[in-house]
């Protein structure tokens, strides 16, 4: 499966471009796609499996991605979504349960939101269980990474996910930029919890002014919700550019400000 965003300009990138149930279910499960390649180019939003979902309730569950290949070079626009089964979300709930995503993205000279899984979710999404095998290569670029996720607007549950044998590598990343094991960039209060997700994967980065963490680069959560049962094993490394270069870099997230947290673990080293 190959996909080039200049073959189908305007549209969204993927096995299927738009998913849309209107005021019903749909349910897509069970799927193999194997060896898929995405030159998004300028294209906005991408995914092997579907660009984006736009109304109902899309369940998406056990699909395997393998031999996933993603490019995005220099002309990608700021609101760029790729993620490894779906790009983004505005349906009325999008479920992605116990989905697996092996393979490698690069990026070069954009700005985007990236994961494993999905790459944005404006409105609401339950993200459980899935399995993420992406290795990610950032350069010269403003990004919201995720191991899964890189960017949660409006979630439900994010629970029992899983980044392993991958690892996200950005060189020169541009102030502001999020980057996480699980997710990159979780800025809304959320009364759902984020709960027993495992990270074992190194994340080296330089830049400036970058928020770096084992699960989440920015994580928010002022209503009473739970961010509970997190383990992060990976190996952490931050270094600067630039004499006005800062990071905020931990175990756990980058910046984090929640109403309730435990059983949060640590165990990869921070440099």
């Amino acid at each position: 499966l190959y996909l080039k965003s200049s073959d189908v300009a305007g549209m969204s990138l993927g096995l299927f471009s738009r998913l849309s149930a209107d005021k019903d279910t749909m349910i897509i499960q069970n799927l193999k796609i194997s060896g898929p390649y995405m030159d998004v180019g300028g294209q906005k939003i991408a995914g092997a499996l579907a660009g984006q979902a736009i109304s109902g309730n899309v369940v998406i569950k056990g699909i395997e991605v393998t031999n996933l290949g993603v490019q995005l070079v220099g002309v990608a626009e700021q609101s760029s979504s790729v993620g490894g089964v779906i790009g983004n979300t505005v349906a009325t709930l999008l479920v992605l349960d116990s989905n697996v995503v092996h393979g490698v993205m690069g990026l070069y000279g954009v700005s985007a939101s990236i994961g494993g899984t999905v790459g944005t979710t404006p409105s609401p999404a339950v993200l459980t269980n899935n399995i993420s095998r992406v290795g990610f290569e950032v350069k010269n670029s403003r990004v919201d990474v995720g191991g899964i996720a890189g960017q949660v607007l409006s979630n439900r549950n994010i629970t029992g996910n899983t980044y392993e044998n991958g690892g996200i590598t950005c060189e020169n990343v541009a102030s502001n930029s999020f980057i996480g094991g699980i997710i990159g960039v979780n800025p809304w209060n959320s009364e759902y919890p984020i709960s027993h997700n495992t990270n074992s994967n190194s994340i080296k980065v330089s830049g400036t002014e970058v928020y770096v963490g084992g699960i989440a680069g920015f994580l928010m959560g002022t209503k009473p919700g739970l961010i509970v049962d997190n383990v992060n094993t990976g190996d952490i490394t931050v270094s600067g550019v630039g004499k006005n270069s800062k990071a905020q870099v931990g175990g756990i997230a980058g910046i984090y400000n929640v109403y309730f947290g435990d059983s949060l673990v640590n165990k990869g080293n921070i440099t």
